[in-house]
């Protein structure tokens, strides 16, 4: 398999004897790798590079793995494997006790659980919530930002008016721990999002 964009990086790990890389390195660019595609084939490849790890304890970062998966099955349209990864990495992250990407795992599998077939809006709000605490938790406040952009989509789509405002609400408060002046692509959403929810 060839990985244009980490060519560099496998070469380096070859010449220095760093086998393992030649794994993680590619599940690290899980999206970049899937958007060159073709997506299936890619992901299908870089699936059979999770069985080339250490057994689950003894392999760090194994549910960052899996939630990348889930998240490009599930830009794919494959609802049901991508949710079967978020499930595993939620589980491997109890498992192993690595819960440093907690809130993206909680947010990505909450994100998928309100997608068809089955969607289940009240199971994904579940996830959404612990994704907040999570990122609270752990002062990750970007991450904070995703979830609550995530439930401002979500109730957006169809909410009561009760949900929007606490949506809007939760925006505004969480867009309020960033400096005014500052941009990105998930704080112009959340702005952006705020309007839409007045």
């Amino acid at each position: 398999m060839a990985y244009p964009d980490g060519s560099r990086g496998l070469k380096v790990a070859d010449e220095y004897g760093y086998p393992m890389y030649r794994v993680i390195g590619p599940l690290w660019a899980t999206a970049a790798l899937a958007a060159r595609g073709p997506a299936p084939d890619v992901l299908e490849q870089l699936c059979g590079l999770l069985d080339k790890l250490p057994p689950e304890n003894q392999c760090i970062q194994m549910p960052l793995y899996r939630i990348l998966l889930a998240t490009e099955f599930g830009r794919i349209g494959q609802i049901e494997r991508a949710r079967s990864f978020a499930a595993s990495a939620a589980t491997l992250m109890k498992q192993t006790g690595e819960r440093w990407a907690a809130p993206e795992i909680y947010r990505i599998h909450g994100t998928l659980l309100s997608r068809e077939p089955l969607r289940d809006d009240r199971a994904a709000i579940r996830m959404f919530k612990r994704s907040l605490v999570s990122a609270r938790q752990l002062g990750a406040v970007g991450w904070e930002l995703r979830t609550a952009i995530s439930i401002a989509r979500l109730v957006s789509a169809g909410g009561s008016a009760s949900g929007r405002t606490e949506a809007q609400d939760l925006l505004i408060s969480t867009r309020a721990k960033f400096a005014s002046a500052e941009t990105s692509r998930d704080l112009r959403e959340a702005d952006d999002l705020v309007r839409v929810l007045n």
